[in-house]
């Protein structure tokens, strides 16, 4: 079953899954669904706002560039097809409106341009359509009388929506302006272009920033509610005072829908939205506070009266930052998210419990701009990224993010249109300070051959582990083969040594030894032939030894051949200090060379013999050399005449494996032994290569 098991989980067909998986998380993503690239890229002055807007549904984006200079009024100009439609003069100073909104208000398929002006001491509203040459379409309304406000200051506005509330025909607009610094106004304004009327919402102290506009309360007209904060900077007696934030929501006259409900106390703010659930309409609001006081960070429910119904403590997301409420469906307002500052998006439900969570990673604490970038008839958004140096793209529902770096553009006064083509793609056009950029976003047609890729890739995978497989196996059996061919040589050197006469002469010996009473001497050599035994018996198996052992068997193999020779010679096997003795050599190796000098150098030696073995470091080699004092190559040849000389020919034949098999080249030489000037027997250098860190493994 573990066998099954492990040729299994080594198939190849199984180890190129994770080998797969792992590059295709390392793969560029070239595969992702949609695209953003960064088409060209241009300048334009600080004082100029550039947006683009189809404004004669022709299919196509007219330009508009506003222009705000220092010393002149100010003008916007429209182009198409970079041809001047005409230009239009103010007097004042454009007041900065919180995205620029372009709306058909009377259905003739024409876009209106809306632009708010500070003159002097007052507000003004205009509307210019410019397709339509005559005055009948310039209109000009006085919103609101600014009373101690110095020359220089513009207040914030804040385009909501555009609804028909008296059913004659022509749209509305409704506007959040917004002052500071003790200052009015802080309301909302609904302006009636048709009627030339203008309806403001009862004094406060606190305004209703980034208005939302919806049917809260069923009556087939939108309430509009928003964003309030307690600044604590109005500091004269008015209602609703920014000391702390308000639950506000207005209805289609102006009016509260109820009276406003004051939360926490200074910087504390109020974010409140409408969401839909059960096909119930309800207000939740997002309580952040920043300051050092007991205030509690918190999401509320309130029924569409103002009553609270529920409350849930955000305690412990301060390790978060801020955090806001985003709704992905304006119109529908079925799914709220609460995002928080580290990019995790918590879909809340109507009992403000978390339902699910998505990672919206490296986007910066400020609400994306929604705008539809591919004309599909639902929003993306586009986020800030954390470092501030690029723009983070996703769809509505959060998913497929894409991000453009831009490095050194500032993206604190960024402004955002897309550029309608006709039949080509739609683009976005960006503006972050003094740098504009046209970028292409679209579905990416590679993403459908992602799974191809995959697929392609495990393949791919998948052949070179089959490959390598079959050239692993191929180098195991050809190892297999060669360790065979070896241990078949080296078994013929152990039946020569082992063979019947040598161990009948041994045997012989020890008994007469018995016989003379001389058990300890026969005990001594009995030992040394059970030891040459027994190495040779265990060690059967294996094609090589270390050099320790090698030496080992050739002392035990001496002993018992100077016992046999009646000690006609003796023996010295001398190792220097720092040689490796564990490095590993054939079987045999240095054995081979010390049975030739006592069987053809030795043997026929008339007086005493002696043998010498000494190994030591040369280099990064091992170098062992075996020295007699026989009676030399000449003479021994002629009492060898029926020798075969085959354990010279089995050694070269283990060499030549051994080198195939480890990589490792062992050589050796044989020449006479030079004593007193003289050839005085055989001597046999063998050099034995140093062992790497491969050899080891």
């Amino acid at each position: 079953m573990l066998k099954r098991i492990q040729e299994l989980t080594t198939h190849p067909a199984v180890l190129a899954v994770p080998f797969s998986i792992v590059i295709i998380l390392l793969l560029p993503p070239v595969f992702q669904k949609y695209v953003l690239n960064n088409i060209s890229s241009g300048f334009e002055l600080a004082h100029k706002i550039v947006s683009y807007c189809d404004l004669n549904s022709d299919g196509i984006s007219e330009k508009i560039i506003y222009n705000t200079p220092e010393d002149i009024n100010p003008f916007f100009t429209v182009y198409s097809e970079n041809k001047i439609i005409d230009q239009w003069n103010f007097k004042g100073r454009f007041l900065p409106a919180q995205n620029y909104r372009y709306c058909d208000i009377d259905d003739d398929g024409l876009k209106e341009i809306f632009v708010l002006t500070r003159d002097n001491d007052s507000i003004f509203f205009y509307v210019i359509k410019p397709f339509v040459k005559n005055q009948s379409w310039y209109s000009k309304q006085f919103i609101y009388k600014l009373e101690n406000t110095p020359e220089s200051y513009m207040p914030g506005v804040y385009f909501s929506d555009f609804p028909d509330t008296d059913k004659d025909g022509f749209k509305e607009v409704v506007i959040a302006i917004n002052a500071g610094s003790t200052l009015k106004p802080r309301n909302l304004f609904k302006i009636n272009i048709a009627a030339g009327t203008v309806i403001m919402s009862p004094l406060s102290g606190t305004g209703v920033l980034y208005p939302e506009a919806f049917d809260i309360n069923g009556d087939g007209f939108n309430e509009y509610m928003g964003f309030t904060a307690a600044f604590g900077n109005y500091h004269t007696d008015i209602p609703y005072k920014d000391d702390r934030a308000w639950l506000i929501v207005l209805d289609k006259d102006m009016n509260f829908l109820f009276e406003p409900k004051g939360f926490g106390g200074y910087i504390t703010t109020l974010h409140t939205v409408p969401f839909v659930s059960d096909k119930k309409n309800r207000l939740i609001a997002l309580q952040n506070y920043k300051g050092t006081g007991e205030v509690k960070r918190r999401l509320m429910k309130f029924d569409i009266s103002g009553n609270l119904l529920k409350e849930r403590g955000l305690t412990g997301i301060e390790k978060h930052g801020d955090c806001y409420l985003l709704s992905p469906n304006i119109h529908r307002r079925e799914h709220l998210f609460l995002i928080l500052e580290n990019g995790l998006a918590e879909e809340i439900d109507s009992n403000l419990n978390v339902v699910r969570s998505i990672e919206i990673p490296g986007i910066a604490y400020r609400k994306p701009v929604r705008l539809d970038l591919d004309l599909d008839g639902k929003d993306e958004f586009i986020f800030y990224r954390a470092d501030m140096q690029g723009i983070i793209i996703t769809r509505n529902d959060f998913s497929h993010p894409v991000e453009m770096s831009l490095a050194n553009d500032s993206l604190n006064g960024i402004a955002v249109s897309v550029i309608k083509r006709g039949k080509e793609g739609p683009l976005l056009f960006m503006k972050c300070g003094v740098h504009t950029h046209l970028l292409g976003y679209f579905a990416n047609p590679l993403f459908y051959f992602k799974y191809i890729s995959w697929i392609a890739i495990y393949l791919l995978v998948f052949l070179i582990l089959y490959v390598l497989q079959i050239i692993q196996r191929k180098r195991a059996e050809r190892k297999y083969e060669t360790e065979k061919k070896i241990a078949r040589l080296q078994l013929s050197a152990i039946k020569a040594q082992t063979d019947p006469h040598f161990t009948l002469n041994l045997i012989n010996s020890i008994g007469a030894l018995f016989y003379k009473k001389d058990s300890e001497t026969a005990g001594y050599i009995f030992g040394k032939y059970a030891k040459l035994l027994r190495s040779t018996i265990i060690g059967s198996e294996n094609i090589s030894t270390t050099l320790k052992d090698e030496l080992e068997y050739v002392e035990n193999y001496l002993d018992l051949e100077k016992f046999r020779y009646d000690y006609k010679f003796d023996y010295s096997i001398n190792i220097k200090t720092g040689v490796n003795t564990s490095v590993e050599i054939p079987k045999m190796l240095v054995h081979t060379f010390v049975e030739n000098a006592i069987k053809h150098g030795i043997k026929h030696l008339e007086g005493e013999g002696f043998l010498n073995i000494n190994v030591a470091n040369e280099g990064k080699s091992i170098v062992i050399s075996v020295a007699d004092n026989g009676i030399g190559r000449q003479k021994a040849k002629e009492y060898s005449k029926l020798s075969t000389g085959k354990g010279l020919k089995i050694l070269d034949n283990i060499l030549e494996l051994y080198l195939k098999m480890k990589n490792r080249k062992i050589s050796y030489t044989v020449d006479d032994n030079i004593i007193n000037g003289k050839a005085q027997g055989t001597k046999v250098i063998i050099t034995v290569p140093g062992e790497t860190k491969k050899d080891k493994t």
